[in-house]
C-alpha cells in the first residue's frame, strides 16, 4: 500500500481510489493539470490542493475547496509527495479497471 500524507492540521490521509475519486478527478480535470506540472512546478500547490479535495469527499466528508487549500503543507516535498502517490494509486486503479473490462469482454 502507499504511503500516508500528514495534513497541516494533523490529519493523516490514506490514499484509496474509488468510483467518486475517479469522477471527480475528471471533473477537476487533475490529469491535464498533472502533465502541466511535470513541466511547471507552480501547478503543484493546486494539483495537491485538487487531490486532497478529491480524496476527502470521495470517503464521504465534506469539504471546499478552500479548505482543502488549507490542508496542503508547504513543504515542497511533501507536495510532491501528495502528488505522486496520488497519480501512483491511481494508475493501479486504471490498470486494474483495464483488466477487469478485458475480462469482461472475453466472456
Amino acid at each position: 500500500m502507499g504511503e500516508d500524507i500528514v495534513l497541516t492540521d494533523g490529519t493523516v490521509l490514506h490514499i484509496k481510489i474509488n468510483f467518486l475519486t475517479v469522477y471527480l478527478f475528471q471533473k477537476c480535470n487533475l490529469e491535464k493539470l498533472m502533465k502541466k506540472a511535470e513541466k511547471n512546478d507552480r501547478f503543484n500547490m493546486e494539483i495537491a490542493a485538487k487531490v486532497i479535495y478529491c480524496i476527502i469527499r470521495s470517503a464521504g466528508k465534506n469539504v471546499t475547496f478552500d479548505e482543502a487549500l488549507m490542508l496542503v503543507p508547504p513543504d515542497p516535498d511533501e507536495i510532491r509527495k501528495i502528488i505522486d502517490e496520488f497519480k501512483n494509486q491511481f494508475e493501479k486503479y486504471k490498470k486494474k479497471q483495464t483488466n477487469s473490462m478485458k475480462n469482461m469482454n472475453m466472456k
